[in-house]
């Protein structure tokens, strides 16, 4: 690398940080904290899942599910409801409030991403998609072997952004 040139993930990462910032900015006007979106956004793909259906599809543990449930259910985002058929299971469902609030979440990440890739063409937007996709696969042999679970190595904000949406699913 030349003398004074930024490393590829070093801008990787700035520009992550910068992303998560802005987003935690937006989602505070909703009454939300950073990670919490993702949550609504899970359940808004597919209401009534498990507390541990949740922590693993968004690669959180199970006491941060709990805390972050209890108290979206405080804030009246979440229903929290125990299994008829075991009570040791719990299920979480949106309120009213907590599908609005993962629609303003959905736009507030769209919004971002399209400030992101302004001046982006659709063809540089799915080279991108593709390269970044290439790098977490370069590097999830890293993570499993330092122990790491492959879900648990990202953040759940960041989850957000590594899926396509079905639109970009078919142009892919």
């Amino acid at each position: 690398m030349k003398k004074g040139k930024t490393s590829i993930l070093r801008q990787l990462t700035v520009t992550a940080r910068a992303e998560r910032q802005l987003l935690a900015q937006h989602l505070a006007g909703l009454g939300l904290h950073p990670g919490q979106d993702a949550l609504l956004l899970s359940l808004a793909a597919q209401d009534g899942q498990s507390l541990a259906e949740l922590a693993a599809n968004l690669g959180v543990s199970a006491p941060t599910i709990t805390k972050t449930v209890g108290r979206m259910s405080a804030e009246g985002f979440l229903e929290k409801r125990a299994s008829t058929e075991d009570r040791r299971q719990n299920f979480a469902f949106l309120t009213d409030s907590g599908r609005l609030a993962a629609s303003a979440a959905r736009r507030a990440q769209r919004e971002m991403e399209e400030a992101a890739l302004a001046g982006f063409s659709q063809k540089q937007r799915r080279r991108l998609r593709k390269l970044l996709a290439k790098m977490a696969r370069n590097l999830a042999p890293a993570a499993q072997e330092s122990g790491e679970d492959e879900a648990a190595s990202h953040s759940s904000v960041c989850l957000l952004y590594t899926s396509p949406s079905p639109r970009d699913r078919q142009k892919s």
